[in-house]
């Protein structure tokens, strides 16, 4: 596909001409917010008169109004190959007529155009009506995006009894429109009759389901290899039933889709034959016919939610219960795991308790052994001291009397030095009167002097 965009241009009419000339043989065109206004919208049509190609336009947020509208909704009737028709944002609602223009174009011959968006258009309450005309009266569109436009409660009705009337609407969404809620789910029930009637099913979710629980299988089953544990086994079973349930309700889903595509198959035809009725006795036949049908699967639509809502309680329950087993067993699992990690972390603790306690006793014994080391020392060195002690007083005491000697014995000497000294003194006396003598003699006797000196 060749996307052409525009964005924002607010080209004029001529260059809006001239571009879609230049571009007339690609599938996809896309002008939106290009503010191209009613006469861009009038060469638009003048384009999808001559194209053969185009097959999906994108107009959004044009602000086309009435005359705008009014163009392309005539060539629409022209037109054989476009299929998309996106007009967002361009406010339609606020041009009385709009949607009743567009709707004449359908009405008038075109059988190619099946998705219509008119979302974010302010569709209010007053021009709901030409809405309504439009999916009771265009059977070629099945795809409408009706979506943020306040058609409110009032309008939600109107739309839901002209739903009911057309047989070939398959996706319509009406999101933002301030629509109840039930009404909104009485609505997409009629669009669901017509999903079934063509054949279109809905998304298998029984399917998705089953396969998450044959995940689920797996997963236990491999659970069961890696631990081959009574919790893992019990888990597969419970699984496994899980699973053949679900299985079974797939089956019971299937049989009723069946019964529900041949009930609206019938409904279809039962409109189709009220409305090619010659008759009003054969109208109004079909009319109660259709009425009745509606009212069976009502009443069966309630019973059916009753006992899946039954069936989901009791799921829920199921399920519950084996969450709950499943996540006990799993906190049991672990409670034990840290039960026997605090085991091993004790029975550490303990060691190195016990290394320590070994270590600290080694450690008091030798600090026993220093003190009674010390003392001991302490003790001798006391009476080393005691003894050194008496034994000085004794040297002191000998000292003293030494002393006292000492000083006697001075005493002593000084009066022998003294009695020396007298008798050096008498010696040199008696020398000196010797003498005299030896010499006195000498003179009395020479010959007695010789002998004498000489001695």
């Amino acid at each position: 596909y060749c996307f052409l965009v525009m964005a924002r241009s607010g080209l004029g009419t001529d260059s809006v001409a001239t571009f879609l000339q230049a571009h007339a043989d690609v599938p996809t065109v896309n002008l939106a917010y290009s503010c191209i206004g009613d006469s861009g919208a009038v060469e638009v049509a003048h384009m999808l008169t001559t194209t053969t190609t185009l097959r999906k336009l994108d107009l959004s947020g044009n602000e086309f109004t009435l005359d705008g509208i009014r163009a392309i909704g005539q060539v629409l009737a022209v037109n054989e190959t476009l299929q998309s028709l996106t007009l967002r944002w361009n406010g339609l609602g606020r041009s009385p007529g709009s949607i009743a223009a567009l709707t004449a174009g359908f009405k008038a011959g075109n059988r190619t155009l099946t998705h219509l968006d008119l979302r974010h258009n302010a569709i209010g309450v007053d021009e709901v009506d030409a809405v309504c005309l439009l999916i009771r009266e265009v059977e070629t569109v099945t795809h409408l995006q009706l979506s943020f436009n306040p058609f409110g409660v009032e309008g939600g009705l109107k739309l839901l009894d002209a739903v009911r009337w057309n047989g070939n609407l398959r996706q319509l969404e009406i999101d933002g429109c301030r629509i109840p809620p039930d009404t909104m789910d009485e609505i997409q029930q009629y669009v669901k009759r017509n999903n079934y009637a063509h054949g279109s099913a809905l998304a298998p979710v029984h399917a998705t389901q089953t396969d998450a629980e044959l995940r689920h299988v797996n997963a236990a089953a491999s659970d069961v290899k890696a631990n081959e544990g009574k919790d893992a086994l019990d888990k597969l079973t419970g699984v496994a039933a899980r699973g053949e349930r679900m299985v079974e309700r797939a089956q019971e889903k299937q049989a009723l889709e069946r019964l529900e595509r041949e009930r609206s198959s019938i409904l279809i035809r039962l409109m189709q034959k009220g409305a090619d009725a010659k008759t009003e006795r054969q109208r109004e036949a079909c009319n109660q016919m259709y009425n009745l049908i509606q009212k069976l699967h009502t009443q069966s639509e309630k019973e059916q939610l009753a006992v899946e809502k039954c069936d989901r309680h009791l799921q829920a329950l199921s399920s519950g219960f084996h969450d709950r087993d499943s996540r006990y067993s799993l906190e049991i699992k672990e409670a034990q795991d840290l039960l026997h990690e605090h085991y091993e972390n004790k029975e550490v603790v303990a060691k190195v308790f016990r290394s320590r306690a070994a270590e600290l006793q080694a450690m008091q014994a030798e600090f026993d052994a220093a003190v009674r080391d010390h003392r001991w020392a302490k003790h001798n060195a006391e009476e080393e001291e005691d003894e050194l002690r008496r034994q000085l007083r004794l040297v002191v005491t000998e000292n003293r009397q030494l002393k006292a000697s000492l000083d006697g014995e001075e005493e002593q000497l000084s009066k022998l030095e003294r009695q020396n000294k007298v008798l050096r003194m008498h010696m040199g006396g008696l020398e000196i009167d010797v003498s005299r003598s030896l010499v006195s003699k000498a003179e009395d006797d020479p010959d007695a002097l010789t002998p004498v000196a000489a001695q």
